[in-house]
């Protein structure tokens, strides 16, 4: 028996230290890393608002949606709305993705040329605060770049920089009206520290390459951890310098965490990497399938919206429903206007509108069709041939780990269906477009990632504030651990020869 001990304890003891130098500067590599993303959170700019501008739209508006399209000769659009902006309420067409939309001014017709870059202008300065600041720099960016990172999602973007000392930047979506991204110069600088040390960004043009290195260390990381902890279990308790005997109480602090931490960035590794990732980082935005305008579809008397006269209207939109009918979708709000997304609060997110009604174009009588029905349909268009085994939509209302704050939309239809092993497409009621869309592999990763690595579990409990202390006091830990390995690992060769020989450690 204590033979066999023996055995194992050689075993882990030659495994600890052939894999110290490797796994040690990988741990250290991403416990630094990591410490950047932290303090770029809570260093970086924050936001002086954290909700979309609000307005009530009067309702007569919608009955002149059809002149103003016919007016402007358009006979096809992907998506049309109306939306806030300085100058009141402007019917808004998104008619390409990739370029940049148009406004037209319901009361008169006309349209506003070259608006879209000044409702970004208009929404970056509700953003920030930055009422009377000069704008240095505006950039239409339709891709993503090493100061807006794909994991943004959002695209395309403006991007106005602010001329401050610190370069004051904000990425600004003007379909939605959300605040992609906002960042400075050392939030930047912190960003680039942090793609480097953890994700290996500098080596992105050699992806195999970056997969094989990370996961390497990874990997030596893992096995350091269980090894150190076969030692802990093994060894005889005993007097030794202190040194050691921080260095083991530290490794039963970190062993689990560390393992968390490493295994679940492994999975994200490969799920994440262009390599492995059945659709590219830009696909999983789309528009809904264009519309036909034509004036024969709107067939209706503008009086027949008189009933709605006085009701709370925050957004009105054009949409297309089963069989082809284009409705008025005019929604509803959400009730307390006062309710407003915190720093604390915004990762959970609010929902724009309670419900909506659905005023039929070609009639201009109210519809019996819903939220639900109209996100069916349009995850079926969107999911083509995969649409086979499409299960009843639920409504998403708070962000989380399938569907987290980074979507910026709420609330949300999620679409389960048999394609993709139990996929589900996530729909904006407001515009048919299709949000996201995962597979199951991909869902299991997101809540292996959400809760393994960045611990979302725990600021129901601690906080946000919280959970980060946690992880940076584990992280501090790790790299002081680390330290006293390596010191360790030169101070008394002489004990591994004892160890290897089974003798001087024995528990008997």
């Amino acid at each position: 028996m204590a033979k066999g001990r023996h055995s194992l304890l050689a075993k882990a003891v030659l495994l600890h230290r052939g894999i110290a130098y490797l796994g040690g500067l990988g741990l250290l590599l991403f416990c630094l890393s990591g410490l950047c993303h932290i303090a770029m959170t809570w260093t970086g700019p924050q936001a002086a608002a954290f909700f979309p501008p609000q307005a009530t739209i009067d309702p007569s508006l919608v009955a002149r949606i059809p002149a103003t399209l016919e007016r402007a000769r358009i006979s096809i659009a992907q998506v049309v709305k109306v939306v806030p902006t300085e100058n009141g309420p402007l019917l808004q067409v998104t008619e390409n993705h990739a370029i940049p939309r148009r406004y037209f001014n319901l009361t008169s017709g006309e349209e506003l040329l070259h608006y879209d870059q000044r409702q970004a202008v208009w929404l970056a300065r509700y953003y920030s605060g930055k009422k009377e600041v000069p704008v240095r720099s505006i950039t239409f960016q339709a891709e993503f770049s090493n100061d807006y990172p794909w994991v943004n999602r959002l695209l395309p973007v403006y991007r106005i920089e602010f001329d401050t000392p610190e370069h004051l930047t904000l990425f600004i979506d003007t379909e939605l009206g959300a605040l992609a991204d906002i960042t400075d110069s050392k939030k930047v600088f912190l960003q680039v520290l942090f793609r480097w040390g953890h994700t290996w960004s500098f080596l992105e043009d050699v992806e195999v390459g970056r997969l094989l290195m990370i996961f390497v260390l990874l990997v030596a990381i893992i096995g350091m951890a269980l090894s150190g902890l076969s030692m802990i279990s093994l060894m005889k308790r005993r007097r030794m310098p202190w040194y050691r005997a921080v260095h083991r109480s530290v490794g039963l602090f970190i062993w689990l965490p560390i393992l968390a931490l490493s295994a679940s960035g492994l999975v994200h590794l490969f799920a994440s990497s262009p390599v492995y990732t059945t659709q590219s980082r830009q696909q999983a935005l789309q528009l809904p399938s264009a519309m036909l305008l034509s004036p024969d579809r709107f067939a209706w008397d503008v009086s027949e919206l008189n009933w709605l006269a006085g009701e709370k209207t925050p957004a009105v939109s054009l949409m297309e429903g089963p069989d082809g009918e284009l409705f008025f979708r005019i929604a509803t709000t959400s009730g307390d206007e006062s309710k407003r997304v915190d720093r604390s609060t915004r990762f959970k997110g609010i929902p724009r509108e309670s419900s909506a009604i659905f005023v039929s174009a070609s009639t201009g009588q109210v519809s019996n069709m819903t939220d639900q029905e109209i996100a069916t349909h349009h995850a079926t268009r969107h999911l083509g041939e995969s649409a086979k085994g499409v299960f009843p939509a639920r409504l998403i209302t708070q962000f989380g780990p399938e569907y987290d704050f980074r979507n910026k939309r709420l609330p949300a239809w999620a679409i389960d269906c048999e394609a993709e092993k139990k996929g589900t497409i996530f729909i904006d009621p407001a515009s048919g477009m299709q949000i996201d869309r995962v597979s199951f592999d991909e869902k299991v990763e997101r809540y292996s990632f959400s809760f393994l690595h960045k611990w979302n579990f725990l600021p129901p409990f601690v906080g946000r504030a919280g959970r980060d202390l946690l992880l940076a006091l584990v992280i501090l830990a790790s790299v002081f651990g680390t330290g006293l390995g390596f010191y360790l690992r030169f101070a008394s060769p002489k004990k591994t020869a004892q160890i290897c020989e089974g003798r001087g450690f024995s528990r008997e």
